[in-house]
């Protein structure tokens, strides 16, 4: 299981190694077997493992068994760690994204706002996570044919990042928004 988890976090990190990605997708069994319970004595290495192994089933599109993991690590990470740590939010966007990319809109919106609310609160305004959790939200509302809503957001986050970060990695991270 930690081998598993260990390799999933690897290739997020490495996200053209698609082949090797699928294969590992052979070695890792329905998510809950896996897993079993988050609040068990081990739930700290299984709410860490847990987003790792969904971030692989989401890239593959396999959203429900993304969707399997991502709840129950986040509820032990916000008990454990508080709404605000960033193990907590990242487990919540990778969560909203599934959402999103399962068509489960309204649920995806009220994590991506949660979200960035909380990055602005904790980071800043224009920190890098809190202006991706906007573009995800942005996504998330262009996904429901909010047109206006998500341009609007899109406009304020290529003009944060073009601030923070200059003009060519604005362009750079304007390239890879969420679709």
């Amino acid at each position: 299981m930690s081998f598993c988890a260990a390799a999933c976090f690897q290739l997020v990190m490495e996200a053209d190694k698609v082949d090797f990605r699928r294969h590992m997708l052979v070695h890792l069994p329905l998510s809950k077997r896996l897993f079993g319970n988050v609040k068990g004595a081990d739930g700290g290495n299984v709410a860490w493992m847990c987003p790792q192994v969904g971030r692989i089933w989401e890239a593959e599109g396999r959203w429900k068994e993304s969707e399997e993991l991502f709840p129950a690590a986040k509820e032990w990470l916000v008990e454990k760690l508080g709404e605000d740590h960033p193990d907590t939010l990242n487990a919540m966007v990778h969560l909203a994204s599934t959402y999103r990319s399962s068509g489960r809109w309204n649920e995806a919106e009220g994590l991506d706002v949660k979200a960035m609310e909380t990055w602005r609160t904790v980071l800043g305004p224009e920190h890098p996570d809190t202006l991706t959790s906007t573009a995800n939200l942005a996504a998330t509302y262009r996904s429901q044919g909010w047109w206006m809503e998500a341009e609007e957001l899109e406009v304020k986050v290529i003009e944060a990042w073009s601030r923070v970060l200059g003009t060519e990695l604005a362009i750079r991270y304007a390239s890879a928004m969420p679709p």
